[in-house]
């Protein structure tokens, strides 16, 4: 009870960090006597930084649309119909005028400024080697960083593509409220998500599990995932080794594989976002779109059930379900489209009170398909036998992999197998492995058959969302991407 008091308490009084008006993200930080005051003790510090993750929370951020966009964008998921949410990220007709191209936008910049104002009273107000006031910067700064890279994916061209290409904006606890910043580079952007992970890893987080909250192997971990997205496999390795060797976090094993969904915080789950009856985002949540007593509005693609059935006895059949669906197949079958992973209360067959589920950010088993993938290209395929191994044989402990089964496609199948709806892979490894001369494929099978955009080219300016229109009234600094109008 006193998490969610202090969570909800955060809320309250970052809302008072913010206002709205014609500044360039309609979100400046206050300073006022009210918001000094309030950040001027420790206690102030740590509600404010529980207000900073259920910002991270929040229905246009990582309650949904963080984690719809790279799944309708890629090729494992899809909307049911026109009408459903997410339809213009899937259908890749998104304008710079849409809604969810500007919450989402808004919700990462307010996450933002509430960790700037928490960095900023630190830096003023605090001495940083106090091992509290340590661990509360050091989460802050993770998250800074975790916001970042969302938004850079996101609004910017994947670093594979073109590093140089607009990015976001950057800003810091020392910019004050008449900033207008112009958007960094791709590259810039990734380099100041490394720097806040590395400064966060180096200055406080806990080593222990803290669930709901960062600790030193989610920043890790996470930290991975950034230089596996960068093409720096030596780096994404070096982490994702720590995290594997030394970490307190272990695999599901196959025997439990089935009943870890819906449940808080298991093994694997190194950072996960929180959820119960008193902190959701209601009806509109992600875990709703996906279930059938819901939003009901995505579902899998017959490609992701396609690659699923190449093994038959796979554990990870099990989050697959027919629902009530009337997704058929060409032989007018009834199939198993529906993504059951966030299943609430109910269980994987039948969920129920889905908006509780628990979010993950980041499990062990990506960790091991990043260290698997970075061994490959590094050193060898011997090397990365006994990563991709760990989740192939817990998948079907009749089945493993020999040196020579090793590539790299094998490894992004099976990226794809276990972490498909996370917000993980779709898009983003589609672009990371194919590059400019990729295509994405949303043709074929249950997909609806009036898209104008079947095949596109990874390159096309539509794969990357456009800046809100609005933001760039606010701030003529702001730059418009590329085959978007203002």
């Amino acid at each position: 009870m006193k998490k969610i008091i202090n969570y909800i308490l955060g809320i309250v009084f970052l809302a008072g960090m913010s206002s709205c008006g014609s500044d360039w993200l309609d979100v400046t930080p206050q300073t006022s006597v009210a918001s000094d005051v309030a950040l001027s003790t420790e206690d102030g510090l740590q509600v404010a930084l529980n207000g900073a993750y259920r910002q991270l929370a929040e229905h246009w951020f990582y309650g949904d649309r963080i984690i719809m966009y790279p799944e309708l964008k890629g090729e494992d998921m899809q909307c049911v119909s026109t009408g459903s949410r997410g339809y213009a990220f899937y259908s890749l007709t998104q304008t710079s005028g849409d809604q969810e191209v500007l919450e989402t936008w808004d919700s990462g910049y307010e996450l933002i400024h509430y960790v700037n104002n928490i960095l900023g009273a630190i830096k003023e107000n605090f001495d940083s080697s106090d091992s509290n006031i340590a661990k509360i910067k050091a989460e802050a700064l993770s998250l800074r960083a975790l916001a970042i890279f969302q938004m850079t994916n996101m609004y910017g061209k994947a670093y594979a593509i073109s590093p140089s290409a607009l990015g976001v904006c950057l800003v810091s606890e020392d910019d004050d409220i008449s900033y207008n910043p112009s958007r960094s580079t791709v590259e810039e952007c990734y380099n100041q998500v490394i720097s806040d992970f590395k400064e966060a890893i180096n200055g406080g987080l806990s080593s222990s599990i803290t669930n709901g909250y960062i600790n030193k192997w989610a920043a890790e971990a996470l930290l991975s995932r950034v230089y596996l997205f960068k093409g720096d496999y030596t780096n994404a390795l070096s982490y994702a080794e720590d995290v594997i060797n030394n970490s307190p976090y272990q695999l599901y094993t196959n025997s439990n594989y089935a009943s870890v969904w819906g449940q808080d915080f298991q093994t694997e789950s190194i950072f996960e976002i929180y959820y119960d009856a008193q902190e959701n985002v209601g009806s509109d949540c992600l875990q709703g779109i996906y279930n059938w007593d819901g939003y009901a509005g995505m579902v899998l693609t017959e490609d992701y059930l396609s690659l699923l059935n190449e093994y038959p006895d796979d554990v990870r059949h099990c989050f697959t379900n027919v629902g009530n669906s009337s997704i058929v197949n060409e032989n007018d079958e009834v199939v198993p489209a529906w993504l059951t992973k966030f299943c609430g209360a109910g269980g994987l067959n039948s969920p129920s009170n889905v908006s509780y589920n628990n979010l993950p950010v980041i499990r062990l088993s990506e960790v091991y398909l990043t260290a698997a993938e970075c061994e490959l290209e590094d050193n060898s395929a011997d090397a990365a036998l006994p990563y991709i191994n760990a989740i192939v044989t817990r998948a079907n402990p009749n089945n493993s992999l020999t040196a020579s089964d090793v590539t790299k496609n094998r490894i992004i199948e099976e990226r794809r197998r276990e972490l498909v709806g996370e917000g993980v892979c779709g898009l983003y490894d589609i672009l990371r492995t194919k590059g400019a001369s990729g295509t994405i494929n949303h043709s074929g099978g249950w997909h609806i058959s009036t898209l104008n955009y079947k095949t596109i080219d990874c390159s096309d300016d539509r794969v990357t969302a456009p800046i809100p229109s609005s933001e760039i009234v606010n701030n003529d600094n702001v730059e418009q991407n590329s085959g978007y109008s203002n």
